[in-house]
């Protein structure tokens, strides 16, 4: 009689190879498309930020720009009394604060970026005695933090027990 030979590979593994390939392919677009979707939201956090700093930036920068016309129309108008001068003037800047520069020739602000943090910017002021060509050295401008840190949070390293 006449048997029959059966292929090794029949109807059913091409199936179940179909439906792995589909399945694994479908698994890797979700990873890709979740993964497109994290480095989008990353990325508009950080221009968000950049944003905002560079906006804190600006107004630093017109706040620093008072300033100048500040010690500038002090140094024309007022030589002799330059240090007690500038003192008053920069007192009447919106959020500066200065130091007797008699001791310490640094006046000081900050610009708000969001809740959580600012943009301090430092200056050295020269006295009337060393004013050469400039009236001021930028000391510091750096992001601070505004939030108010708690060293009291508890960390949960190990759960159980």
């Amino acid at each position: 009689m006449n048997k029959r030979i059966y292929p090794a590979v029949n109807i059913g593994s091409a199936s179940m190879l179909l439906v792995f390939i589909i399945l694994s392919l479908i698994t890797l677009s979700v990873l890709s498309l979740s993964s497109a979707v994290s480095d989008y939201n990353y990325s508009q956090k950080i221009a968000d930020r950049n944003t905002e700093y560079y906006a804190a930036c600006n107004h630093a920068e017109q706040i620093l720009s008072d300033i100048d016309h500040i010690l500038a129309d002090t140094w024309n108008h007022n030589y002799s009394a330059y240090d007690n001068e500038v003192v008053k003037s920069l007192s009447a800047v919106a959020g500066v604060e200065t130091g007797a520069l008699a001791t310490e020739h640094i006046a000081e602000y900050t610009v708000e970026m969001n809740e959580t943090s600012a943009l301090k910017v430092e200056l050295y002021i020269y006295p009337a005695n060393a004013v050469d060509d400039q009236f001021y050295e930028i000391t510091d401008w750096s992001v601070i933090s505004t939030k108010k840190w708690s060293g009291d949070q508890p960390l949960n390293l190990m759960e159980g027990e």
